[in-house]
């Protein structure tokens, strides 16, 4: 007989909810460079890194967007997308963001 949550209720420890701000990146986080993909062309935006931390340090989970048409376009792979969210930005943004 299998063992339902009914039969053996479990305890559900949730996370606190937080709020949580939802950022776009090209144009708002970093400047826009239309259809870009060279990880050398990206610059942060005036104000980026003080306005995230000032959110960060209001409690805000921060996430980030990003509507990538040129890959539905054809104009580039998605592996060339996936190479600019993992390339450092400078000035590097600490974790913290303290």
């Amino acid at each position: 007989m299998a063992v339902t949550a009914v039969d053996n209720p479990t305890p559900v420890t949730r996370a606190p909810r937080r709020a949580a701000v939802f950022l776009d990146k090209d144009g708002t986080l970093i400047e826009d460079v239309p259809y870009n993909v060279d990880p050398a062309l990206i610059r942060l935006a005036d104000g980026a890194v003080e306005g995230l931390r000032l959110l960060h340090a209001a409690g805000y989970l921060l996430i980030v967007v990003s509507n990538q048409s040129g890959v539905a376009r054809g104009y580039f792979e998605e592996a060339a997308r996936l190479i600019l969210s993992i390339a450092p930005i400078e000035p590097p943004v600490q974790a913290d963001a303290r």
